[in-house]
């Protein structure tokens, strides 16, 4: 049995659920370097992504992130399951988060993030998920899929600002047509809002032309 900084992989395993979230994070971080080169460990932590603790399974949909290739597409795909049906906020956010620390492998699910949205109306926090997830996903999206995250992010935008404005910024001059309503959505966003939006969205999707 490898041994870790929490001693052997069991207690490492055990440290998921502490609570502290330092500890936690510690814990994603060795389990998914370790899991690359053991494939035990991999399966260890797929059975951890059915734990009743919210803080056990996020911490072992983190681990994946921490991982290059661990788990394959099973992995993939059970990121998406979790994003999408789980009703825990941290483990929709762990799982987005490595959908887009491994979204090498994960340019497939474009089309079914955003049919998601056809079926059902999902909270603020897990829509922003997705669209974070479709945003750094964006530069793999044929033109059509580009179309259909700007029209999402726009339909957004008060609900899920964070993932929204991410989303359209990543599409950068691609989302033109969305700018009357982000100019429309910032007369009323808060002053961190409104920063973000003339310091970093607007310039992406409209460069300011270069001095001759």
């Amino acid at each position: 049995m490898p041994t870790t900084a929490f001693g052997q992989l069991e207690g490492a395993m055990a440290a998921l659920g502490h609570w502290e979230p330092l500890v936690r994070w510690k814990a994603s971080a060795t389990l998914g370097r370790l899991a690359d080169g053991d494939p035990s460990v991999a399966q260890k932590l797929m059975e951890a992504l059915d734990d009743p603790q919210d803080e056990v399974r996020a911490g072992a949909a983190r681990a994946f992130g921490f991982s290059e290739k661990a788990g394959g597409d099973a992995a993939i795909k059970r990121m998406f399951e979790l994003l999408v049906k789980d009703r825990g906020v941290t483990v929709q956010a762990a799982a987005a988060e490595t959908l887009i620390a491994r979204a090498d492998g994960a340019g497939a699910l474009i089309d079914p993030l955003l049919d998601v949205f056809k079926t059902r109306r999902p909270g603020s926090k897990r829509t922003s998920s997705i669209l974070l997830v479709l945003a750094r996903l964006a530069p793999k999206a044929s033109a059509s899929q580009k179309r259909r995250i700007m029209e999402l992010s726009i339909a957004q935008l008060s609900r899920a600002p964070t993932g929204a404005l991410g989303a359209l910024r990543a599409l950068g001059p691609e989302a033109k047509a969305a700018l009357p309503k982000i100019r429309a959505y910032r007369e009323t966003a808060d002053r961190y809002r409104r920063d973000y939006i003339d310091s970093h969205v607007l310039p992406a999707i409209a460069p300011p032309a270069r001095k001759q």
